[in-house]
């Protein structure tokens, strides 16, 4: 009986709680209603009269402004105009494309019989016809493009990069017309970072050309120097060849390479007369800058470290140190000799290469760079030749040649 006693009080206690609650649910009920009408209310003068006419504004039934239609244009949200992209996606890869419209002037007081890069070889002397006349060369020819592709792989980074320009071998009769001229390749290259290692394999920048960091093979990470001819200055070396090289970054400051590089037997235009009996026999093995086909008979080796930090203010400081091994071969027969024999003879020679350049203040940079030994005729513009052919009597009836490569430098 108490227990049944008990569960009815609970049951009565429990429905006057639901009474009261409905009470109160009906009374809120009513202060909304009553809300909502002075709201309407209000809204309706300020459309019927003054501009400024009060507003009465529940703060719980309108969390943004007072008057939702005095908000300007000024006044919302501006979505934020989109970038325009400098790469775009296939893939998992990222293609940057690049390059510049150049409209170039050149005018020498000399006539080096060039397009814009001009020949530093071939400026005539003043006693010449050519020395005596000025030219004007106006032209859109060295204007650039590229393409860098990046990419993950596994666990290695690749990226490659490919430039070209229109400053290849034109036809005789370019400027005549229609100024067709040649696509030329300026590089081509894969590049695969795995860890501290990377490899690299393609056309690129030489190795002996000087770096403005590390070792990378980038046109920006080079000391190239900035030139109004298209020609690169005087005193850098460089090629631009088929080349594999691999570096070894020990850590953020040091890095270790070495590249094979592709080589060519050069004697430069006019610079080298082989020996008249053996005229025929030589000027095929050797590039005087009309021969494609040389027939070299090993890669140039070259090694390189270098070295990285900053320092101050963020100045940076970059110092490498190099070297280049070449080799020239040459077949000919003997002169004189019974049978007149094949007979072979080469000739390898070095060169070591240095180059730095720090940040002594914001905007004030001093680079240098030098390249002394024998055989790097090539990588100074071509300005000299690699290698001479001297004659050999080995007896008073029997001759014979030998190549000797030529010593040179630049700074």
């Amino acid at each position: 009986m108490n227990e049944l006693k008990a569960l009815r009080d609970a049951l009565s206690a429990q429905q006057k709680q639901i009474a009261e609650q409905r009470q109160q649910l009906g009374q809120q009920q009513q202060e909304i209603q009553k809300l909502r009408q002075q709201l309407e209310g209000t809204q309706t003068v300020a459309a019927q009269g003054s501009e400024a006419a009060p507003q009465l504004v529940n703060a719980a039934l309108h969390t943004a402004s007072a008057n939702p239609e005095a908000v300007t244009a000024s006044d919302a949200p501006q979505e934020k105009p989109k970038e325009s992209p400098l790469s775009f996606h296939i893939g998992g890869a990222d293609f940057t494309p690049g390059g510049f419209v150049d409209f170039e002037t050149v005018f020498r007081t000399t006539n080096t019989n060039a397009n814009i890069s001009t020949n530093f070889g071939g400026i005539p002397f003043n006693n010449t016809v050519q020395g005596h006349l000025t030219e004007l060369r106006m032209t859109g020819q060295y204007s650039r493009y590229s393409l860098k592709v990046t990419d993950k792989f596994g666990g290695n980074d690749v990226t490659g990069y490919f430039e070209g320009d229109f400053n290849g071998n034109d036809g005789a009769n370019v400027f005549v017309s229609s100024n067709p001229h040649t696509n030329r390749l300026r590089l081509y290259w894969v590049d695969v970072k795995r860890g501290k290692w990377e490899f690299l394999g393609g056309q690129s920048w030489s190795m002996i050309t000087p770096n403005r960091r590390g070792l990378s093979p980038s046109p920006a990470d080079l000391a190239l120097t900035y030139n109004e001819d298209s020609n690169i200055q005087v005193g850098i070396p460089y090629t631009r060849a088929g080349t594999f090289r691999a570096v070894y970054h020990p850590n953020k400051n040091w890095a270790l390479g070495f590249a094979i590089e592709n080589p060519q037997q050069f004697v430069a235009a006019g610079a080298v007369i082989f020996p008249f009996a053996f005229n025929a026999q030589l000027g095929s093995q050797f590039d005087a800058a009309n021969n494609s086909a040389t027939p070299n008979a090993y890669p140039d080796f070259i090694p390189k470290i270098s070295y990285d930090t900053n320092f101050g203010n963020g100045q940076h400081f970059h110092f490498e140190a190099g070297g280049q091994l070449t080799t020239v071969k040459l077949t000919n027969l003997h002169i004189g000799a019974p049978g007149s024999p094949f007979v072979h003879h080469q000739a390898t020679g070095g060169s070591g290469e240095f180059a730095m350049n720090v940040d002594v203040v914001k905007g004030f940079r001093v680079v240098a760079n030098g390249l002394w030994g024998s055989g790097n005729g090539r990588y100074v513009i071509g300005l000299g030749p690699q290698v001479v052919v001297r004659p050999i009597q080995n007896n008073p009836t029997t001759f014979d040649v030998e190549p000797s490569l030529v010593h040179s430098g630049t700074a």
